[in-house]
């Protein structure tokens, strides 16, 4: 959307999304231990935080499950009966809506975060709000090929299949691998504040 409206005015300003770094106080998040509703659930968490709108990606979500099924697919936020309905998996578990105050506990206990967004033409226009409160764990974090999301892929793992998506969220849980082990501190400090 930006580069569009660039392209008939120049005075076009990007503001990109931003955190509230006062709700991740790391000593509040360590201070509170692990919430309830998550201590059944053992390593390899694979979170998504937000809502099941026309551009959350079922199929996707659902495939991911199946394919991992030594990983727990974690899903916060307002469910409805068609997500219940369509990931119906053992491996994926419903925690509803949390609370922002609650979110960063909760995202402290994830193993890696996810963004499973069809690239359909709503979705070309939708930047994940969540995408730097992810970040701020520096777990890895997987993506569609959002075309919005594409300028920070040095940050995360980006994919424009299906199959690399899986392969990503694998890789990273099984292998340990994570983009933001190569970034530098300083660096990704003052990216992220």
């Amino acid at each position: 959307i930006f580069n569009e409206k660039l392209g008939l005015n120049k005075n076009v300003v990007r503001i990109p999304q931003g955190i509230d770094i006062r709700n991740y106080n790391s000593n509040r998040i360590k201070d509170a231990g692990i919430p309830g509703d998550l201590m059944n659930i053992g390593k390899n968490r694979i979170c998504y935080v937000g809502s099941f709108h026309q551009t959350f990606d079922f199929n996707l979500v659902r495939r991911l499950a199946v394919a991992t099924p030594y990983a727990t697919v974690i899903l916060i936020g307002n469910e409805t009966s068609e997500a219940r309905k369509k990931l119906d998996c053992k491996n994926v578990v419903f925690l509803g809506w949390k609370h922002c105050k609650l979110l960063p506990i909760y995202m402290n206990y994830m193993d890696l975060f996810i963004i499973p967004y069809l690239l359909n033409e709503h979705g070309k226009g939708v930047f994940p709000t969540k995408l730097f409160e992810y970040l701020y764990f520096k777990k890895p974090v997987v993506s569609t090929a959002l075309p919005d999301i594409l300028e920070y892929e040095k940050y995360l793992y980006v994919a424009h299949t299906a199959e690399e998506f899986i392969k990503y969220v694998q890789n990273s849980l099984f292998e340990g691998e994570n983009k933001l082990s190569t970034i530098p501190d300083d660096h990704f400090d003052r990216f992220i504040s």
